[in-house]
């Protein structure tokens, strides 16, 4: 075979090989939305309507209805969220990031700076996080606790969960 139709082949090869991983990308996409549906609507809603919390089945997994929840801080709430959580007394969850930009070429400078910040710069940037497992764990926890939240300043969506374990 020569270098140009090894080439085309090739060229056909991959235009292949993408079509199919768009297709399976499709596919994967559908196939969540529809796990997604059945964990979080259809069964929980049908175990609720028959008063079942919990079904253990014949083949030794349990089924079980608990309940979950998203959170999240977006730009917009940042500074108000981590306002309210020192203010209430769970500052602790708040970790601050400090970043120093350099420009391309300054390598040393920026190591030695790695090394021991020693010195102010200008081009420091700090910003105050919750990593988003850790705002979670706290959610659920508050959410348990029956304890009083802004619900919407950290953006928490509750739903109940169908978990089957064995």
């Amino acid at each position: 075979m020569s270098d140009l139709k090894r080439v085309v082949e090739l060229a056909n090869q991959l235009t292949e090989a993408t079509t199919k991983v768009a297709a399976l990308t499709s596919e994967l996409k559908e196939a969540e939305a529809a796990r997604l549906s059945l964990e979080r609507e259809d069964l929980p809603m049908l175990m609720e309507e028959i008063g079942l919390t919990e079904l253990k089945l014949g083949n030794g997994q349990k089924i079980k209805v608990i309940s979950d929840c998203t959170a999240s801080i977006t730009i917009d709430n940042s500074m108000n969220a981590i306002k309210w959580l020192v203010e209430n007394g769970f500052g602790g969850l708040v970790k601050t990031c400090v970043v120093i930009e350099f420009d391309r070429g300054e390598v040393d400078k920026a190591q030695t700076t790695a090394k021991g910040l020693t010195k102010k710069f200008p081009q420091t940037i700090s910003k105050e996080t919750v990593h988003h497992s850790t705002l979670k764990s706290f959610i659920k926890e508050q959410l348990a606790d029956a304890r009083p939240i802004p619900m919407e300043l950290f953006g928490v969506h509750t739903f109940s969960k169908a978990v089957i374990s064995k």
